[in-house]
């Protein structure tokens, strides 16, 4: 029987389908729906399974990862339609990392998922998820395991672009999003051009300074691993000097992890 690990940004919502070997044989996304009912999400699984030959029966257990908390009564109630054992991804799951905050339950379960897959890289390590949000994740180890430290959290190159766009009356969006790749020049000869120059690159470089000022405020004398993942992630692994690994699966992966304990 297989695994689905569920994780619900508030951009889009990213499905893994996991065989009982550990092996990702699916993955899927849709836009996440904050007024989706529990048989709309149904329809929509049974739906995207079945061009995998599968079914909903086929599955045993679902575990959720959300930032839209109004979501969640939904899938649990799907799953309990459906008799699928349900685990939530939250500050009480069993992480295999302390988390060293004040008030761990202000963590997003998709930052604490990134942690756990991004632990196959040793320690001490900086995950960044690029999406709606770009997000750094710190994690350290001592002599009693494992723990995370805490972050940072910027706005994500789409929302930078559309929020320049929005706010300045001479910009204008001609499908800048769809364009935005790692072989623009940085000196743009244009309006476009230099608006993707300075969200790629900028971005870059953010990125980079973020990771360098990490290291240095935590003292890590070595060069320690730097996992990007998140949709913005792909222009990340070749422009920044810092990006060590590109795991664009992590957070399902460290979702199945966690549900596997």
């Amino acid at each position: 029987m297989a695994l689905l690990a569920v994780d619900i940004g508030n951009t889009h919502t990213v499905c893994g389908l996991f065989s009982t070997t550990g092996k990702l044989e699916a993955q899927f996304r849709m836009q996440t729906d904050r007024n989706a009912c529990a048989d709309e999400l149904f329809i929509f699984i049974n739906h995207t399974l079945s061009r995998h030959k599968l079914l909903v029966e086929d599955v045993d257990s679902l575990i959720l990862a959300t930032v839209v908390p109004e979501l969640e009564n939904e899938w649990q109630a799907m799953c309990s339609a459906e008799n699928l054992r349900y685990m939530s991804a939250n500050a009480h799951a069993p992480w295999s990392f302390r988390i060293e905050l004040p008030d761990p339950s202000q963590l997003g379960p998709d930052r604490m998922a990134n942690a756990e897959g991004a632990l196959r890289f040793g320690s001490p390590l900086v995950v960044v998820d690029a999406g709606t949000a770009t997000t750094f994740d710190v994690v350290d180890k001592d002599d009693n395991g494992f723990y995370y430290c805490g972050g940072a959290i910027t706005p994500g190159v789409g929302l930078s672009l559309r929020a320049l766009v929005s706010g300045a009356s001479r910009l204008h969006a001609v499908s800048l999003l769809r364009d935005l790749d790692d072989s623009l020049a940085v000196v743009g000869n244009d309006t476009e051009s230099a608006m993707k120059s300075g969200s790629v690159h900028g971005f870059a470089t953010m990125v980079d300074g973020m990771v360098t000022k990490i290291g240095k405020e935590r003292g890590w004398s070595e060069k320690f691993p730097v996992i990007a993942t998140g949709g913005y992630a792909d222009i990340l692994r070749s422009i920044c000097q810092s990006v060590t690994h590109y795991e664009p699966s992590l957070t399902l992966e460290g979702l199945y992890a966690i549900a596997k304990r």
